[in-house]
């Protein structure tokens, strides 16, 4: 019988995203704080004799290398072999179920890369460990790495230095999407860093215990060039403050915006009158555990 695996890649939001500077390679040296969500998407692998195959339930995410976690499984597959490395790599089908909207600053992509990876390596008996894993993501995407572990963590560099964090802080999240995706690149490009442009980093604690420190936390050096295209961030911000929400924040590059609620299960967003009715809502919750 053919084995499948059936994989939860979940979503994650950032606490604080600052932005250090550009190196002379043009990328830019960042500082995060992420913390997982209970949203997430689904990944099915399932082994067939040869070929790359990528279905997708929401016909906006594409099917070809340009999907990172297409590029995922072709970077494993194409690894070269090394002792001890077992020979079953031959194809593979992906198939994703979408719940984390698509460009949308909460790291869908990236998750559903790491997953393949993870995955993948599980089902073809590779042996790689999580610093192979970790070296072959960076390659695909900055988010990468950081979920293949999936925890509180302090992520630097350029996404690949990573620091577990403790949070023992319980809280939900309420996330407003206006509908429509943003360039990251082109977000990052509005800053206007000269490469070479350095900045000091903020110091960051140990571990978290109380919802306060989260809401002190809260800080996005990519929202204001989004907030000056886009007037809806602004609106969505000022939405779920009203809603009860203790911070509000754009998450990533966008658009999507979080309000943190001190409360470990979120609140009944069902009967929201959403002041736009391309704004899609989801409540959720934030994970503390791998």
């Amino acid at each position: 019988m053919t084995r499948s695996l059936t994989l939860s890649s979940p979503a994650k939001v950032n606490l604080r995203l600052e932005v250090l500077g550009r190196r002379a390679d043009g990328y830019h040296e960042l500082q995060m704080v992420n913390l997982p969500l209970e949203l997430a998407d689904t990944v099915e692998l399932t082994p067939i004799d040869v070929g790359m195959e990528l279905t997708c339930d929401d016909p906006a995410v594409p099917s070809d290398e340009s999907n990172l976690a297409f590029r995922a499984a072709l970077a494993l597959r194409d690894l070269p072999s090394r002792p001890g490395m077992a020979s079953r790599r031959r194809g593979v089908r992906i198939r994703l179920t979408k719940r984390i909207p698509a460009a949308a600053g909460l790291g869908g992509g990236s998750s559903n890369a790491a997953t393949v990876l993870r995955g993948l390596n599980d089902l073809w008996g590779l042996g790689l460990g999580d610093e192979d894993l970790a070296a072959i993501g960076v390659k695909l995407g900055a988010d990468v790495p950081y979920f293949l572990h999936n925890r509180p963590t302090v992520v630097r560099g350029i996404g690949e230095i990573l620091e577990p964090i403790a949070v023992t802080a319980r809280a939900s999240a309420v996330l407003l999407n206006p509908g429509f995706g943003v360039s990251t690149k082109e977000v990052y490009g509005a800053l206007g860093l000269l490469p070479g442009a350095r900045g000091a980093r903020s110091d960051l604690p140990e571990r978290i215990d109380e919802f306060d420190a989260l809401i002190r936390l809260m800080r996005n050096d990519l929202e204001m060039p989004v907030r000056r295209r886009h007037s809806e961030i602004s609106q969505m911000k000022g939405y779920l403050l009203e809603k009860g929400a203790a911070g509000a924040m754009m998450s990533g590059s966008g658009p999507t915006v979080f309000g943190l609620f001190d409360a470990p299960d979120p609140p009944d967003v069902s009967a929201w009158d959403l002041p736009d009715e391309r704004w899609r809502v989801i409540a959720t919750r934030v994970t503390n555990e791998a």
